[in-house]
């Protein structure tokens, strides 16, 4: 299935403020009209929110909203690069996009 051409396929980007005061990067894809739901995409190690635009996109045709976090020390967001003092501090990321 194509990406529906009543759906924004650009992100919309932003900036939060995290824990600790890191900026965290937020990617966010959304339907042209009410979303039938929302989906939290997470990425793994060594990674970083752009590298699922393509699903994201899939998923916005199809109807549903898609937010994506940079989480710290990856991708634009602030942070030392590799390094977490506490997987809390990665949740708190992910927090951020719900």
């Amino acid at each position: 299935m194509s990406v529906a051409a009543s759906a924004d396929t650009n992100p919309k980007e932003e900036f939060l403020d995290g824990k600790g005061g890191v900026k965290i990067f937020i990617r966010s894809w959304r339907p042209a009209s009410a979303p039938r739901g929302v989906i939290v995409i997470s990425h793994g190690f060594n990674s970083h929110s752009g590298q699922y635009a393509w699903a994201a996109q899939q998923f916005v045709a199809r109807g549903f909203a898609v937010y994506a976090a940079d989480l710290r020390g990856r991708g634009k967001s602030e942070g030392e690069r590799f390094f977490v003092a506490n997987i809390d501090e990665y949740l708190g990321d992910v927090d951020l996009a719900v």
